[in-house]
């Protein structure tokens, strides 16, 4: 609709030879996926019109005009006759079948569902996701439509460099051994630097989520195999965003993928209560005998009222709460979250224990296991192995 609104606007500019609204405007200019005819159509043009030319078809009368004389007008004036104006009409519907698919590639491109489809390709997922938008995202559309170009930014970003799984140890309060991992997304630039996913916020609101999470499925599953090869065979988690659990056709993929292996998946409080399809999604997980956990419980949507309602085998205490532990109300709210989370027959694992300290509080108040910093970062796949094997 945009390009449309100002394509009619340059209509009259364009009869009489200014351009420079239709260029600048669209913009087609300093755009790459226009540049083929940008430069192609006037070299075409002079190529048609220097062999009519040459054959004689066409003679000028020595009269000259304006350059901002109206189309056909200006060839009729210096020819005295038709054959020009004939000419101007052939080129100019030469050039605009010459541009059409390129425009339509480009409307296109500024759509969510090519963006979706472009990652997709990129990462290896498969097929049409059909991407549930969700709530949230609805919420948030005006602020996607304006940040399509910063979403093609980060999907490039993510193609240029490489997009891997780190495991972060999970490790059991009453004796300090490894029970497992938790799969985090990581990039690993082309400096040898390895960052954390801060591309994910824009790639969520744009509603990608579920893109990524397939992805992280598939990498973890190649892990998996690779790890049964050496007779490793720990429990992994996963991280699905709720708008993957209420996606049918992702949970398909997911089970195909996943079914059967030593895996749990990570989600927020949010996915049992934003939609009945997304608790559909998690019934349908654990069915199939796969664990679901509630991810940074404590943050959020987090309440008491909804311990009853979640569909879940294990709680996860968001680092926030063990940040504050070591003051009486922080204390006090620690102590009365995992003595009701241990009443209701919730596994619980404390994120974030950075320090002793922390560790000796949490396991005191009845935590089964820890993840953090105090005993390992996230690790590569051949280090979370040799990890598991030092402390199994």
């Amino acid at each position: 609709r945009h390009s449309r609104i100002i394509a009619r606007t340059a209509a009259p500019f364009l009869v009489c030879n200014v351009t420079e609204v239709l260029i600048y405007g669209l913009p087609i200019v300093f755009n790459r996926r226009l540049l083929v005819p940008f430069v192609g159509v006037p070299l075409l043009n002079m190529g048609i019109a220097y062999v009519v030319l040459a054959q004689g078809w066409i003679t000028f009368n020595g009269r000259s005009t304006s350059w901002i004389t109206p189309i056909f007008l200006d060839s009729y004036l210096m020819t005295g006759g038709l054959r020009a104006a004939l000419l101007q009409a052939v080129l100019l519907i030469v050039s605009v079948l010459v541009y059409i698919p390129f425009v339509r590639r480009f409307s296109a491109s500024q759509s969510n569902r090519m963006l979706r489809e472009t990652l997709a390709s990129r990462l290896g997922i498969e097929g049409d996701l059909q991407v549930r938008q969700g709530a949230s995202f609805q919420q948030a559309q005006s602020f996607i439509l304006r940040s399509n170009i910063e979403t093609q930014r980060v999907i490039e970003l993510i193609t240029a460099n490489q997009l891997t799984l780190y495991y972060q140890p999970k490790i059991r309060a009453s004796d300090q051994r490894c029970l497992g991992f938790e799969a985090l997304l990581r990039l690993e630039c082309g400096d040898g630097r390895v960052v954390g996913p801060y591309f994910l916020e824009t790639l969520e609101l744009a509603g990608l989520a579920s893109v990524i999470d397939l992805w992280v499925c598939n990498e973890a599953r190649r892990t998996l195999n690779a790890w049964d090869l050496t007779g490793f065979h720990p429990h992994v988690a996963i991280n699905l965003h709720p708008d993957t659990l209420g996606n049918p056709h992702c949970i398909d993929r997911i089970l195909a993928t996943l079914s059967g292996r030593r895996v749990e998946f990570e989600t927020i409080e949010r996915a049992f209560a934003t939609s009945p399809a997304m608790a559909e999604g998690i019934r349908r997980l654990r069915a199939s005998g796969l664990r679901i956990s509630i991810d940074d419980f404590g943050t959020g949507y987090s309440s008491l009222h909804s311990l009853y309602h979640l569909d879940a085998d294990t709680i996860k205490l968001d680092k926030s709460l063990i940040d504050i532990v070591h003051t009486e109300r922080g204390y006090a709210i620690y102590r009365a979250i995992c003595g009701l989370c241990k009443e209701l027959e919730f596994e619980l694992i404390a994120e974030g224990v950075e320090t002793e300290a922390q560790f000796v509080l949490a396991k005191r108040l009845g935590v089964d296991a820890v993840q953090g910093w105090c005993f390992a970062p996230a690790l590569s796949a051949e280090k979370a192995r040799e990890y598991a094997v030092a402390h199994g």
